[in-house]
């Protein structure tokens, strides 16, 4: 969990294509609307930035922002973080798809109740690097 209450509720991405991937966060704030910056790079450092941009977190969606990153490489590992209120976020791993991939693993989750345990689920799934 991070410290910063700003990304309380972490980062994610999914709904990879060949050429895209959705990079998702959720802003812990009681301001109306919240400025959030984003990038996407080549490295866990996000130094070899590839995208990055600006949305807004607003109260009418629940203060998460989905950003619909375009212009990537197919088949690459891509690194992405966001930054907003003066605090930045863990940085996240992802992945487009290749476009001759034979196969397809998913994992999913479900029944989050957190008074009910400790979710190191979530946490072997994100530690899993057998994408290529």
């Amino acid at each position: 969990m991070p410290d910063s209450p700003i990304f309380a509720h972490g980062i994610a991405s999914g709904d990879p294509l060949t050429d895209r991937v959705v990079i998702w966060t959720r802003i812990g704030s009681d301001q109306a609307s919240v400025p959030v910056t984003w990038k996407v790079g080549r490295d866990a450092e996000l130094i070899d930035v590839v995208a990055s941009g600006e949305t807004i977190a607003e109260p009418h969606r629940d203060h998460t922002v989905h950003v619909d990153v375009a212009g990537l490489e197919p088949g690459v590992v891509y690194h992405y973080g966001f930054e907003a209120a003066g605090e930045v976020s863990p940085t996240g791993r992802t992945w487009t798809l290749r476009p001759d991939a034979d196969r397809l693993r998913f994992a999913t989750c479900s029944c989050a109740k957190r008074n009910a345990g400790y979710f190191n689920a979530y946490g072997r799934i994100a530690e899993r690097d057998d994408q290529m």
